[in-house]
Formats: C-alpha cells, structure tokens, sequence
C-alpha cells in the first residue's frame, strides 16, 4: 500500500519495529472435560520438555489452555514449543506427540480426542504471523505518537492499537469503535458520540515533535558513537 503524501515517521518507525509474532497452535476436542471431572484446570505451561523425535530440540508442549466453550463444548487450546521445529514434522507425527505428552499430565483419557486441528499462523498470507505485532525495545519510547494518530484522513484501527486487550478480539473492536468515533467527530462534529473517543484523550493532536526528536537524537548519538569507535581504532590501536 503506497501513501501519498508518505505517512509521518512515527508511524513508518513503529511499524518497522514491530515485528509479528510467530506461533503455532493447536486444538484438542473432547467428548467430555475429563481434566475438570479429575480436578486439574487444564492449564498446563512449560517449556516444551526433552526431545521425543529425531529433528525437534524439545517435546511439542508449550502451553496448554482449557477451552471449554460457553456452550459446554470440551476443548484445549495450546501451542507449540519451539515452533520454527515443529512445523516441519507430518502432522500425525505432531498430534500422536502431542497427545503422548499431554497423557503425562491429565492422564490417559488425553490420549482419544474426537478431533485434533493445528494451525502454523506464520503462513498465513493476510497477516503472517500471531498473535499480534510487539514492539521492540524503545520502540513505544521514541514512536509512541505513531500508535493512534490519524494521518489526514486515515485512521488507525487494529488490536495492536486497543488501549484494552491489545493482542485479541475485544481490542480489535474497541480500535474499531475508537476510529468510527475519529471519523464521525471529523464528518459531523455536532453528533453526540458514545464517549470512547473523548475516553481515549485521542482528540486529533497535532503531530507531535518530540518523537521526531527523539529519533535524530538517537541516530546523531549512534553516529558519535560510531566515530568515536573509528578514530580510537586508526589512531589509537
């Protein structure tokens, strides 16, 4: 997508700096939720334990979530450890390794679900990765303005700009209300407005210019620094 004119860089430095997340996950239905029956909460967190085939470094368990639906369907969601590994091994090879190391924890009942889906989310096209964009060190600390700032008539919505669940559905739709809100002020001002807009204090501030700051500050240190490092090697090695 080209922007005409460019977007500020603020918004151009975050998003560079804001790598998405690499997961693989992976779904286990039941015919009942044993684990509740027998005590246990489902949640299981570690870090993926010895290696159980040839080519993987680590077991296949990383983390494990009950998943019982709000309509009593029995399920865990997990995820795999060590991934990058792991999504190179055949699929029943990944389910049978999953369901024996999920039997050292909950139990043999583990080892029959009724079905087993996984999902390598760094395929995907439309977003290559998940859960969410995460921004790097001092990322926030120099390009925070670039999160929520319209740019012309552009607005920003999106999870990763949710000033509540970020990362999930719920922020999606919060961003989402947020951005109607942006518009709608800017189409019809006198329109009274669910209040998210006024909440969030993202009333169109002008750009600001301490992030831009920030930045050549950051980039003329990193040069002194660099040429402190050339003249100590020249002359004084």
């Amino acid at each position: 997508m080209d922007y005409k004119p460019s977007i500020p860089l603020t918004r151009q430095s975050l998003a560079n700096r804001s790598p998405v997340g690499h997961l693989f996950k992976f779904i286990i239905t039941y015919k009942k939720a044993f684990w509740r029956e027998n005590g246990f909460s489902g949640e299981i967190v570690g870090n993926g334990g010895a290696p159980v085939i040839p080519g993987c470094d680590t077991g296949p368990i990383q983390l494990i979530y009950d998943s019982v639906t709000g309509y009593g369907n029995p399920a865990l969601v997990g995820f795999y450890a060590n991934a990058w590994q792991w999504r190179l091994v055949d699929l029943e090879v990944r389910k049978a390794s999953v369901l024996k190391h999920l039997t050292e924890f909950l139990g043999e009942e583990a080892a029959n679900p009724i079905h087993f889906i996984d999902k390598d989310w760094t395929i995907e096209p439309f977003n290559g990765g998940c859960p969410v964009n995460t921004a790097t060190t001092s990322a926030l600390s120099f390009f925070f303005d670039g999160i929520r700032t319209p740019h012309d008539r552009v607005h920003w919505a999106g999870t990763e700009s949710a000033t509540q669940w970020n990362g999930y559905l719920s922020g999606a739709v919060q961003s989402g209300m947020r951005a109607a809100d942006e518009v709608l002020t800017r189409l019809t001002p006198e329109i009274k407005l669910d209040g998210l807009l006024q909440e969030l204090d993202n009333k169109f501030p002008e750009p600001s210019s301490s992030s831009v700051r920030g930045a050549v500050v950051m980039v003329a240190g990193s040069a002194m620094l660099a040429g402190l490092c050339m003249f100590m090697y020249w002359y004084l090695a």
